[in-house]
């Protein structure tokens, strides 16, 4: 049976073939350098950009974290062996000095992912960002015809006036629920959204069993914006991930699945910094959510008030 460290070191062997399937890679092999042969747990020989270039990759699979010796041991032999790029992967991440160390000396910091590989133990994790906008104040008006200047009853308020016995402010808030969805891009911290409706023709409303004829309908609505995150849980048959960087990388056509990408478990967080798009043979994904909160409906169905509306006018914009 093959060692615990040389089955560590087939996965990187397998996973580095993946990333340059023209590459040739070798598992063990041991190089001549100017104090005699030494091993190369992984070593990738293959050309780019028209030069042929040798790297190779130390691999640790320690139950500990690799320390900033191992860098220092490490950055030697490479010197030693003349190495173009220089890797070493640990199934059980890094120091931060050791990780610091790397990045000051150009070695890369990775760690294997092979989800359901009984020989990769580590896990990736995202975070998924997502922008909330939630309403805040609702102001509901109805629009008398010309001429007319009746009083509401006091009791009576868009939760309790009706139209074919549903309440008003329940149709009320399906349309700013659309309306909220179609523009969720244009809302910045605050931002005020009014809507106003014209009906065809004069319709009636229910006001505790009044008659109550409207034109039309205003809804002013306040609306503050918030940002929250949730870690994912990141599974792919073969990736890498860099603890430099914080970047988890899959071969070409290898699919990931995200893990938990639902509506609970968000927390609070500033607002992210901008992603930067990469174009070209590597593309760099960011999790991003479009999150919404309703407003509350009142007790009761949706009355059909939409085959009146004649047109509506949509304004947003932010308060000075």
């Amino acid at each position: 049976m093959a060692k615990r460290g040389m089955d560590y070191q087939q996965l990187v062997g397998v996973i580095e073939s993946a990333f340059d399937p023209g590459a040739e890679v070798r598992v063990g092999e041991w190089v001549e350098g100017p104090d005699g042969n030494r091993d190369c747990d992984v070593s990738i020989r293959g050309t780019r950009e028209g030069r042929p270039y040798f790297a190779f990759a130390e691999c640790k699979d320690w139950k500990r974290a690799v320390g900033i010796g191992t860098i220092d041991a490490l950055d030697s032999k490479r010197k030693d062996l003349g190495a173009d790029l220089t890797a070493i992967y640990s199934n059980s991440g890094f120091t931060v000095p050791a990780i610091q160390k790397a990045r000051r000396v150009g070695i890369n910091t990775l760690t294997a992912i092979a989800t359901g590989d009984p020989r990769s133990r580590a896990r990736v994790n995202t975070l998924a960002y997502g922008r909330v906008v939630e309403p805040t104040s609702l102001n509901e008006q109805v629009i008398e015809p010309p001429g007319q200047d009746l009083a509401v009853p006091a009791e009576i308020s868009m939760e309790t006036l009706c139209f074919e016995g549903e309440p008003v402010h329940n149709w009320a808030v399906e349309q700013l629920g659309m309306l909220i969805t179609e523009h969720l891009d244009k809302f910045e911290h605050p931002s005020q959204m009014v809507a106003l409706y014209q009906f065809h023709d004069v319709i009636v409303l229910d006001a505790a069993g009044e008659a109550f004829p409207v034109v039309g309908m205003r809804f002013e609505l306040d609306i503050a914006v918030r940002w929250m995150a949730k870690a994912l849980e990141i599974e792919a048959e073969l990736g890498r991930f860099d603890a430099q960087t914080g970047l988890f990388w899959v071969p070409p056509n290898v699919p990931m699945t995200f893990w938990g990408l639902d509506d609970t478990g968000w927390e609070p967080v500033d607002e992210p910094a901008p992603q930067e798009v990469q174009n070209g043979e590597s593309v760099r994904i960011s999790v991003w959510a479009r999150l919404q909160a309703g407003l509350i409906r009142a007790k009761g169905g949706v009355p059909d008030l939409a085959k009146h509306v004649a047109g509506m006018n949509l304004t947003i914009s932010t308060p000075d």
